[in-house]
């Protein structure tokens, strides 16, 4: 992918707890550098400087919520995206709750100076030698 082009992560919470849980969150700490796209994410998703919250609500047992968070990247490198899950009850299994990725993001085609004289130069015709 190229810097400036738009880029779409699904992040997925799933209660793999037996009870219900509530206040449930999806924190997504945006690479640096990147740009937050409001009208590609997940209506539920708000941005305070490069931290991207997505509120999913209340999560039953075994339930699964998915959102969509859009960046742009806007320097080339590799830019990854960290996430975890929140919520009001304690999770006696937290170290599930964090995922990373990363895309490398290049620098956008550039196109070449013309050559000296403009670029309309005609090619000398063929010589024909005997």
């Amino acid at each position: 992918m190229r810097t400036g082009e738009l880029v779409t992560s699904t992040l997925t919470a799933t209660n793999a707890g037996a009870v219900g849980a509530t206040g449930v969150q999806i924190v997504d700490a945006l690479p640096t550098g990147a740009d937050f796209d409001a009208a590609g994410s997940s209506p539920s998703c708000s941005v305070a400087g490069s931290t991207v919250t997505c509120a999913v609500g209340a999560l039953a047992a075994g339930a699964t919520s998915a959102v969509t968070v859009a960046w742009i990247p806007r320097h080339a490198g590799t830019a990854t995206n960290a996430a975890i899950v929140t919520g009001d009850q304690p999770d006696p299994s937290a170290l599930n709750n964090r995922a990373d990725s990363a895309v490398e993001a290049t620098a956008p085609n550039t196109v070449p100076a013309p050559p000296p004289g403009g670029g309309d130069e005609k090619p000398a015709p063929p010589v024909a030698i005997p």
